[in-house]
């Protein structure tokens, strides 16, 4: 019924019962690691060794999509987006009618006094103008948050693995 590489069993074999037990000692965990010890002055074998692992670690603050906290702050970003938008929109106004007059077109006088560059001369070196860099900050109340954490044991692991064996069992006996 399985796959070619599967190992065929005998149905005395897949009833049998498989009781394993997990236990909290780090298999991974190096058990020689040695220290130098300045006061003896030798080498020492450290006997405790951390077994705990993280798998995963974050902390974080939790918002629900639909609370009015994220929906206060989905208004605020899209006003804001908006606001920039119109700022460039206006800038733009400013800047191409600053640039798309020549200047000397109004006064006859002012045109006679210019001189043109008659060979075409172009100055590499420029200098732009920088805007000054401002920095801008909003604090805000934090959203409500919650620490939760639980401590385990090897008991407590080992219980709701039978539950959940029994109630698997549960199942397959109602089907």
């Amino acid at each position: 019924m399985g796959g070619i590489d599967q190992v065929q069993l005998t149905q005395e074999e897949k009833e049998e019962t498989i009781i394993r037990t997990l236990l909290s000692k780090n298999p991974q965990a190096p058990q020689n690691i040695s220290t130098f010890s300045f006061r003896d002055r030798q080498f020492k074998i450290e006997e405790n060794t951390d077994h705990m692992t993280f798998h995963f670690s974050e902390e974080t603050n939790i918002m629900l999509r639909d609370s009015d906290d994220a929906m206060d702050q989905g208004f605020y970003h899209d006003n804001k987006k908006r606001t920039e938008q119109l700022l460039l929109e206006k800038m733009n106004k400013v800047i191409n009618a600053e640039l798309s007059g020549d200047g000397l077109e109004e006064d006859e006088k002012s045109k006679k006094r210019s001189i043109r560059n008659t060979f075409n001369f172009q100055e590499r070196s420029s200098q732009t103008f920088n805007l000054p860099i401002r920095h801008k900050g909003m604090k805000t109340d934090p959203p409500v948050c919650s620490n939760f954490s639980l401590e385990t044991t090897q008991w407590m692991i080992f219980d709701s693995y039978m539950q959940a064996y029994e109630d698997m069992q549960r199942l397959e006996l109602e089907e």
